[in-house]
């Protein structure tokens, strides 16, 4: 959202439409894992999936931070 700050949005715009499912999670005291299922819908174009995964931690002060993300195309 905010990289749109300042953008006039309006609804000409193409947005692609995005499913995406929750395929497993992986929790630790202080560590969680999540596996996305990722379905993309570009307007004028093929559609395409992408594998997603995130991993959150518990920093001090009781704050979650993202410290790993990556994607990549399913098999």
């Amino acid at each position: 959202m905010k990289l749109r700050d300042g953008l006039s949005i309006d609804a000409a715009v193409h947005h692609p439409k995005i499913h995406y499912k929750l395929e497993t999670t992986n929790t630790a005291s202080d560590q969680v894992e999540f596996i996305y299922d990722v379905e993309f819908h570009p307007e004028k174009a093929e559609a395409f999936h992408k594998r997603t995964r995130l991993m959150v931690r518990l920093r001090d002060g009781g704050r979650w931070k993202v410290t790993q993300f990556s994607d990549h195309d399913p098999l």
